[in-house]
């Protein structure tokens, strides 16, 4: 090999060996290549809605027409809804009579403690009750974050 490598020495003087150069051109893209492998672990959901559901038991908890929930300094509330009026916007927070108890849907919120307090039609309290949540993520991932559902059921009576 040095004999063919010095005979054709003259005709290759000044040029780089073409193994050099595809080394040189590898070593050129990479950088390019880590922003769009970036990409791929963007978060692509920008908000979300969570859900808390809760069921009311106990001797009249068929009467519970108004459910209100209190958490950070605010309190929410309402009668008998259609469940398609019950999504909230993103800035929200629904509460709606559902087939098996109340559903309260957040933006994006998972507060720890909640207040909930059960009224009849005639704004009679029922029951009223603090309770502690624990939330699950249910969609997303732990990075980006994504909805989550937590359940609670309060009692009516003593």
């Amino acid at each position: 090999f040095r004999g063919a490598a010095e005979r054709h020495g003259a005709a290759n003087r000044g040029r780089v060996p073409l193994v050099s150069c595809r080394w040189l051109l590898a070593a050129a893209l990479v950088p390019l290549l880590f922003p769009v492998a970036g990409c791929a672990n963007a978060c692509t959901a920008v908000g979300w809605l969570d859900e808390l559901e809760v069921e009311i038991t106990g001797s009249g908890a068929e009467e519970v027409d108004r459910l209100e929930v209190c958490f950070d300094g605010s309190c929410f509330s309402s009668g008998v809804n259609d469940p398609d009026d019950a999504v909230p916007q993103l800035d929200t927070v629904a509460v709606a009579k559902s087939r098996t108890g109340w559903t309260v849907t957040t933006s994006m919120q998972t507060p720890d403690t909640v207040q909930l307090r059960a009224s009849s039609e005639s704004g009679e309290v029922l029951t009223e009750h603090t309770v502690d949540l624990s939330w699950k993520r249910v969609g997303g991932s732990a990075r980006c974050g994504g909805p989550h559902e937590a359940r609670t059921t309060i009692s009516l009576g003593p």
